[in-house]
This record gives structure tokens, C-alpha cells and sequence, in this order.
């Protein structure tokens, strides 16, 4: 998926309805927090009085990106690094396709995210799954690798060399492991 708004800029929609009859202006934009991430943020303006609205702030993900609809309509893509080696591998695929339109700060948030991310998920295999972390390791290495080479030089794109072989991950659980099993005294 392209797209084509930057993270860091904020659209200007004329004639938003605002109320029963009335139109505005809408100001919407993508709030960036190192330590939290992203949020959507929107804010009119009130038409009698001329003033900003207070902002209307969503709640953080780890990324969000925008693309505008047709009719002029903004769509929000939420993205999460949740603990499979899919959702690493979407998060990178987009963060290559689109690397022009993050901020440096942004890029070395998402490949730090990265790392953190497949840290977890390497040990949720090691403790929910069985797996042993010295056949996990070579699978994340290059991986992890190519992500620290992006914290240590965000405006280079190594995204593109970020990806998890989901299906040798898979092969390394073990069938039928259970760390939840009862014991009874």
C-alpha cells in the first residue's frame, strides 16, 4: 500500500459539516511521540466565533498513516507490531515503501520498535511455544541486524532487508507443548 501523506503534515479541509446545517474548516494531522508513537488528531474551527476548536486526539498506536479517499476523504491505517512474524514483516514492507515521507526521528522509532518486537516475540516462542532460542536466533539475526544499522543511520533504508521467514519460525515450536498444564497433588 502507497502513501502519499507525510506523517509530519497537516491537511486543510474546507466546507466540513459541522452541526445540523453548518460548514468549516478541519485541520487534520498525525501527532508523533517518540516513547508512545502515533495518534490521529483533528480540529475545526468554529464558525461563529472563528476559533480552533480543542483538538480531538485518538489514542497512540505504533503507526499510523493517512491516505485520502475519494470525495476528499482521509482514511487512517493503524498498524501494530504485534507478535508474529506477519505483522513485523507488514510493518516493514510499508516502512520501505513509504520511507520518504518519515522524519529521520520517525524512522529510528519504527526500526527500534523492530527490535524491541522481535526480542518479544523470540522469547513468547521460547516460553508459550517451546521453541529453543538457539534455533530462534539465526532466524532473527538479520533481522535484528538490519534494524540496528537503521537506529544507527535512520535516513538509509534497510527495511527492505527486514523480513522474518514466518514458516521456519512456525517449525521451531514444538507440537502440542503446553506451559499452562495442571498438576494435580
Amino acid at each position: 500500500m502507497q502513501f502519499t501523506i507525510r506523517t509530519a503534515d497537516v491537511v486543510r479541509i474546507d466546507n466540513y459539516p459541522y452541526g445540523y446545517n453548518q460548514k468549516t474548516t478541519l485541520y487534520d494531522s498525525i501527532e508523533f511521540n517518540p516513547k508512545k508513537g502515533y495518534r490521529h488528531v483533528t480540529q475545526t474551527v468554529n464558525p461563529k466565533t472563528g476559533r480552533k476548536n480543542a483538538p480531538k486526539k485518538s489514542t497512540y498506536s505504533h503507526l499510523i498513516l493517512r491516505t485520502i479517499e475519494e470525495g476528499g476523504k482521509i482514511k487512517c491505517h493503524y498498524f501494530d507490531f504485534n507478535d508474529s512474524a506477519k505483522g513485523l514483516n507488514d510493518i516493514c514492507k510499508i516502512a520501505s515503501r513509504n520511507f520518504s515521507i518519515f522524519t529521520s526521528e520517525e524512522r529510528k522509532y519504527l526500526y527500534s520498535n523492530a527490535i524491541f518486537f522481535s526480542k518479544v516475540y523470540m522469547q513468547a516462542l521460547a516460553i508459550y511455544a517451546g521453541a529453543e532460542v538457539s534455533n530462534l536466533i539465526p532466524l532473527f539475526d538479520t533481522f535484528v541486524k538490519s534494524a540496528v544499522k537503521g537506529v544507527n543511520n535512520p535516513d538509509e533504508d534497510f527495511f527492505k532487508n527486514m523480513i522474518l521467514d514466518a514458516e521456519a519460525i512456525e517449525a521451531t515450536k514444538l507440537p502440542g507443548y503446553n506451559p499452562y498444564k495442571t498438576v494435580q497433588r
